[in-house]
């Protein structure tokens, strides 16, 4: 079976790496992967120069890449500099991303992209004979937009919440012969809405363990971390509204995240002991996680969120709501708790529980990190194959 993916995220490089080793790549359509010699690197700015350096290298052979690192470079470099009409230029990116693969495409037996940059390559490797594989990160788009709209009336936000590329997104589907992806919770999304649960696998992610891991904690305050941004979707008003209800001394919440100008009201008059961080670069994450004792992420709906993964990586127990992806790692109890979806009280309870108990909240930082060690990007690759190996049986 020959198989041609099309992706333009990093960690597409480990589905291309895991078809790889099967036998099965035919080649490889991606936007980051990027020239060398390094030395190139020199010509841009520091913050570009980086993001050059960590995508410059997927380990495969050269022969079965084609890279359109250009329009990637373009394509980030339109969004720092014009952001203010980042729905235009990411639509305009997908579409000449898409048309671009299009042209690249020979016969294969398998077309495996990322949704929303693929439905004219999709279309013409079916037109081919070929099976179509999509790939979706996120949520059954109408889920989402049905979720959003519940959410914009409990908290009577004037604005828009529906989802980009919505009927770009449905279009896709409609040509899809299999879906990968990353949780249950996404899975059940598309299911809910139409999917045959028989051609919907789920694959859930790896972190990059080299970055995350334990450190000692500085003080003995106990501190409450969220990280993401600061929508509608992530339900942080129901993380502030516990918190602020935590009848205890000593504590801080810490929110890193850029604040959606749609609910920046509800992040002024904060209470001094929450602190807010606009921005804080991946590489210093590790840190902050190390210099708290609990995790949460209350989201209305998250496919995964890898955020959860690295915190456990450095040995933070976590709470997460049951829309959030991530909710499959976690072993209730163990290594964390999952409550259900707008419940402060429920989040309140769970934070006291912690406070109260040093030693559950010692033992439960064990666990959390052993449970993390097992989420490698080589699991998802294993995972990976033994969904190949269905697929496999059921096209000969």
């Amino acid at each position: 079976m020959k198989v041609i993916l099309s992706s333009n995220i990093h960690h597409y490089n480990y589905t291309a790496k895991s078809l790889d080793r099967m036998g099965l790549l035919d080649k490889y359509i991606t936007g980051s992967q990027f020239p060398r010699p390094r030395k190139f690197f020199r010509f841009f700015p520091g913050s570009y120069r980086k993001y050059l350096e960590h995508q410059v290298d997927s380990g495969l052979n050269p022969n079965k890449v084609e890279s359109m690192w250009m329009l990637e470079l373009a394509y980030k470099m339109a969004l720092r500099m014009f952001g203010r009409n980042k729905e235009f230029i990411v639509n305009l990116h997908n579409a000449i991303f898409d048309y671009k693969a299009s042209r690249k495409l020979d016969r294969c037996d398998c077309f495996h992209f990322v949704s929303s940059i693929g439905y004219r390559s999709a279309k013409k490797s079916k037109r081919g004979g070929a099976k179509i594989i999509v790939d979706d990160r996120a949520q059954h788009p109408v889920y989402l937009e049905t979720i959003l709209e519940e959410e914009f009336r409990l908290l009577d936000l004037k604005g828009d919440y529906r989802v980009p590329r919505r009927d770009a997104l449905l279009k896709e589907y409609e040509i899809g012969d299999y879906f990968i992806v990353p949780s249950g919770f996404s899975k059940r999304t598309f299911v809910q809405y139409g999917i045959d649960e028989k051609r919907v696998y789920v694959v859930p992610y790896g972190f990059n363990r080299g970055s995350f891991y334990p450190m000692p904690k500085k003080d003995d305050v106990f501190r409450v971390i969220f990280v993401g941004q600061i929508t509608p979707r992530k339900g942080f008003v129901y993380l502030l509204d516990a918190f602020k209800r935590l009848p205890v001394h000593n504590t801080e919440l810490v929110m890193i995240g850029k604040v959606d100008p749609l609910v920046k009201h509800l992040m002024e008059n904060l209470p001094s002991n929450v602190v807010h961080y606009e921005y804080v670069p991946n590489y210093e994450l590790v840190e902050y996680y190390a210099n708290s004792s609990v995790f949460v992420l209350p989201s209305i709906s998250d496919a995964f969120s890898l955020v959860v993964l690295e915190a456990m990586g450095t040995g933070l127990p976590v709470i997460v709501s049951e829309n959030v992806g991530a909710a499959d790692v976690v072993e209730e109890g163990k290594d964390g708790f999952v409550v259900p979806i707008r419940n402060a009280a429920a989040i309140r309870d769970k934070l006291q529980l912690l406070y109260d108990d040093r030693s559950l909240r010692e033992r439960m930082s064990r666990n959390s990190l052993a449970k993390a060690k097992a989420y490698t990007w080589d699991r998802y690759m294993n995972e990976l194959q033994q969904v190949y190996r269905h697929i496999q049986e059921q096209i000969r």
